[in-house]
């Protein structure tokens, strides 16, 4: 994530009713990530903001910002983002400027959440100095945190998932997947748990140990009259909870890492409409599970690994799983059988969680690319609309899959559809796509740039070989 979801991984609403309210990473259990803000003042073009001109050393798992959170505060709708330089931000989206930022101790990975509680908006959201924060919405001072692991100097990394809003006893409560190590050989720790608080006043409802392994972050919804929510971790497991209880439904084992977070559907099978949960693996398979009951309904093999959180849409009229995959493809598959729909090729690994939205009665479909690209695509065909690049990475290099980054978010804003992208060249990045997005120009993208090293590197060789070549000859004749 993502892994920043551990990350890149999932915020969802708490109820159809509370959509305008109630904002996070993926926007919904659907994992659609796309978000209506109503008659908000949006942007007159497009923009970019950078937090720090500082860019700390390269680190595994650092991501430079995590996925997008929106809401609406005090009539403007306003972006959080958490960073690589320990800060979460908070930026107007219509001018770009800076409301507020807040320091913590360490990377923030996870994507904030946005409880609109009767005091005003809450922004939750986790860092990895092991501490849960509540943050005051229109200025970022701290209402509440909570230290999962008490510090000492042995304390080593600590993953925590983006956060999920759900209700318990009627009121408002967040669930957050945490992953704490303790290198200590007096008194190692290796500990994932799941913790459940009441938002208002962050008092814990109860805590749920779930193993050793790192969690991605939940998918909460409702079923069967009660929350429920949705987890999978490092070692391949997949649990179901019961929010409510705090306490575990059923587990299944898959095979491979599992990262991204689960997207969940209602489908219509044998007596009436049910639950589906999809989910994806590091060995290349997305799963669908009866949420019920985590029986495997129908598995669809990638070429190579999944991180990308799936989202699920109707797409001519047919409930579609868009995903990516580190084969460099999107994929779209039939929600309900698994069948193959179409496969959109880019030239880098497909890390990005899809954000599915509608232009007028054109269902679309946007995500990046490790080529350094954002592309919009046609929902039903799987046909290139759009794409830009919006920058090179920020280091100059990076290891493929060591990060899923951020995802991009679509905000509709007085009638105007906007591309919300924190990317991985330090820049938070907006684009309104009823206007003309230009190219940027300058750096080559990290394609291109590794491209022309590998030849400068072959061209030096090849010179210096010759060099040689011609010296050892003109020894030998001497």
């Amino acid at each position: 994530m993502p892994r920043a979801p551990l990350v890149v991984a999932g915020v969802v609403l708490v109820a159809a009713s509370c959509a305008a309210d109630w904002v996070g990473f993926r926007d919904g259990p659907s994992n659609a990530a796309s978000v209506d803000l109503g008659t908000l003042r949006a942007p007159s073009g497009a923009w970019s903001w950078r937090p720090s001109e500082e860019a700390r050393s390269y680190a595994g798992e650092a991501g430079v910002f995590s996925s997008p959170a929106l809401a609406n505060v005090d009539g403007r709708a306003v972006v959080f983002v958490g960073c690589y330089d320990h800060n979460v931000y908070a930026v107007d989206l219509a001018t770009g400027a800076e409301r507020w930022r807040y320091s913590t101790g360490a990377p923030v990975y996870g994507t904030p959440c946005v409880a609109q509680l009767p005091s005003g908006p809450l922004v939750l959201v986790g860092s990895g100095d092991r501490t849960f924060y509540a943050l005051d919405g229109r200025d970022g001072t701290k209402v509440w945190a909570h230290q999962l692991v008490q510090w000492r100097a042995s304390v080593g990394r600590a993953l925590l998932a983006s956060p999920a809003l759900f209700e318990h006893d009627g009121k408002p409560a967040v669930l957050l997947c945490a992953w704490v190590y303790d290198r200590s050989a007096a008194s190692p720790l290796e500990e994932a748990s799941a913790l459940a608080y009441e938002a208002a006043t962050g008092r814990l409802l109860w805590r749920l140990p779930l193993g050793t392994s790192a969690l991605a972050s939940p998918a909460a919804f409702r079923q069967a009259g009660g929350w429920r929510a949705m987890v999978g971790g490092g070692d391949g497991k997949v649990w179901a909870l019961d929010l409510d209880q705090g306490k575990v439904l059923w587990r299944i084992v898959l095979r491979g890492e599992v990262v991204g977070t689960a997207a969940i559907a209602e489908v219509g099978r044998g007596s009436g409409p049910s639950s589906m949960a999809l989910i994806g693996s590091r060995y290349g398979e997305l799963h669908a599970l009866d949420a019920l009951t985590g029986r495997t309904l129908w598995s669809f093999r990638a070429q190579r690994a999944i991180d990308s959180s799936p989202a699920v849409a109707e797409a001519d009229g047919a409930l579609t799983a868009f995903f990516g995959s580190h084969d460099q493809s999107l994929y779209a598959v039939s929600a309900q059988t698994g069948d193959l729909l179409w496969r959109f090729h880019t030239k880098g690994d497909v890390y990005s969680s899809p954000a599915v939205f509608h232009s007028g009665e054109r269902p679309l479909i946007a995500f990046t690319s490790g080529d350094d690209r954002l592309y919009v695509l046609d929902a039903r065909t799987g046909s290139e609309v759009w794409s830009t690049s919006p920058g090179r990475y920020l280091w100059g290099y990076r290891i493929v899959g060591d990060s899923l980054w951020s995802s991009p978010v679509v905000a509709h804003l007085s009638g105007t559809d906007l591309l919300v992208l924190p990317f991985y060249d330090g820049e938070l990045h907006v684009y309104p796509l009823t206007a003309t997005v230009e190219e940027p120009r300058g750096d080559p993208g990290y394609g291109k740039q590794m491209i022309a090293r590998t030849l400068l590197a072959m061209g030096g060789t090849l010179i210096l070989c010759v060099w040689l070549t011609r010296r050892r000859s003109r020894q030998a004749l001497q």
